[in-house]
């Protein structure tokens, strides 16, 4: 699991930059519950990380890299056009890629996967739509 402090970044950014929907993440139930207005949703997880200290020292410059990836998986009302919310989410990737200046400078993300779209998901009357981002977290201990 990701450091908290890169999951707050993280989660703080998405929801900065994807207005469309509610964000869930870290702060929420793990299994939330679908909308009662079968509106869009979004969920963040973080799947995996890893954690390599890059430098030796005095106490509180010692830098530590946390590498990691985390998953948004976006939940679409089954009938709702996909072309629109495809749109909105290679926006959303390419503020992604591009985070340099929105970011503390603590996290570098570089790359953003192609979507995913899931059909068969089991949160009936919804379609998935998720993208993996692999990141890189500087925590300084």
């Amino acid at each position: 699991m990701a450091a908290y402090a890169a999951m707050r970044e993280i989660t703080a950014l998405i929801r900065a930059y994807w207005p469309h929907t509610t964000v869930r993440s870290l702060d929420e139930d793990a299994r939330p519950h679908v909308p009662t207005d079968a509106s869009g949703f979004a969920e963040i997880t973080f799947p995996f990380s890893e954690e390599i200290q890059r430098t030796t020292g005095s106490p509180g410059n010692n830098r530590f890299e946390e590498s990691g990836g985390f998953r948004l998986s976006i939940f679409i009302p089954a009938k709702a056009s996909l072309e629109t919310w495809m749109q909105w989410i290679d926006t959303l990737r390419d503020v992604l890629r591009n985070n340099h200046d929105l970011c503390s400078g603590q996290l570098r993300i570089f790359e953003v996967s192609s979507p995913v779209i899931n059909d068969a998901n089991d949160r009936v009357g919804y379609r998935e739509l998720s993208i993996a981002v692999p990141y890189e977290y500087d925590i300084y201990k």
